[in-house]
């Protein structure tokens, strides 16, 4: 059985490269929700949303037929299936978008519909209706725009009050969460309703883990979160010493990110700290969380 775990993750990359220049924001989830790999979010104010659902296939046909299969249950209104196909040596990029009822015309097998995709359906544009076009974004946005209205839940403070406390572990232990626990916190946590200081903590795990977490780290809509912030503090700051830093392939709007684990001198006490900086060639913020609890962070423009 060919192992499609490789280009699933490069076609999901992919597709969030797309959304993102649709400036559109989006969460991958840790767990399958109603068959979104990726669920699209439009916060309509600080307290309702529409979200549609958004899974993605990828397949390589450069010596076989191939197939995929969607569960009946998944398909409605606010479901989109993305096809990522690929053949060696070919450098372009084969990206299919399917609505609801493009799907309901596969062929049914049981209870999950049935798409055939033959070696050279590139070749003889089998899928050319559905390329993704122009047309496919303005669709995606009119289908976002209708769905109804969602209010983040209530457990909201109880999510932040869970963050704050591993942020406070972190300064009495020096222990930071791990790439399970920072999936969590991606996921639920809004935001719009955190701290300053969340949001940066959030960043840096994003960071630190992006590796296992991959996509599920491409935070990049945390930036405007600190774009209007200048927070300053009246200690003085010296003797910084980088003891490890950790960069991010996932991040697509600002790629010019890091974090650095730090160790410096504040009011002359040594103190563990971590250092954000977030953005790309035009426009960078820089934070810097100690684990005393304060906090520095500025924009530049360059």
């Amino acid at each position: 059985m060919r192992d499609n775990k490789p280009i699933e993750l490069e076609a999901e990359n992919y597709v969030c490269s797309r959304l993102a220049k649709m400036n559109l924001r989006y969460s991958k989830p840790n767990f399958d929700l109603d068959g979104g790999d990726i669920i699209v979010i439009n916060q309509i104010d600080k307290d309702s949303y529409k979200s549609i659902n958004i899974q993605v296939k990828g397949r390589d046909i450069t010596s076989n037929n191939s197939n995929v299969k969607i569960h009946k249950s998944y398909v409605a209104d606010n479901f989109v299936f993305f096809l990522y196909l690929r053949i060696n040596e070919d450098l372009n990029d084969y990206l299919y978008c399917f609505f609801d009822k493009d799907i309901s015309n596969w062929e049914i097998k049981g209870d999950n519909y049935y798409l055939n995709i033959p070696q050279k359906s590139i070749e003889e544009n089998t899928f050319e209706t559905f390329l993704f076009s122009k047309d496919k974004i303005s669709k995606i946005s009119d289908i976002l725009s209708k769905q109804k209205e969602k209010h983040f839940a209530e457990n909201t403070q109880w999510n932040l009050t869970l963050l704050e406390n591993n942020i406070t572990l972190w300064q009495t232990t020096k222990c930071l969460p791990d790439h399970n626990l920072t999936s969590w916190f991606l996921e639920n946590t809004n935001p719009n309703y955190s701290l300053v200081s969340h949001n940066i903590f959030l960043t840096c795990l994003a960071i630190i883990h992006s590796d296992k977490l991959q996509t599920i780290s491409a935070v990049d809509y945390m930036f405007i979160h600190f774009k209007n912030c200048d927070i300053k503090t009246d200690a003085t700051i010296s003797d910084i010493k980088v003891v490890e830093t950790f960069s991010s392939n996932w991040f697509i709007t600002y790629p010019k990110s890091k974090v650095d684990l730090l160790l410096l001198k504040y009011n002359g006490v040594t103190l563990n700290a971590l250092r954000l900086v977030f953005g790309d060639n035009e426009e960078q913020v820089e934070g810097i969380l100690i684990d005393n609890g304060d906090l520095t962070l500025t924009y530049n423009e360059k």
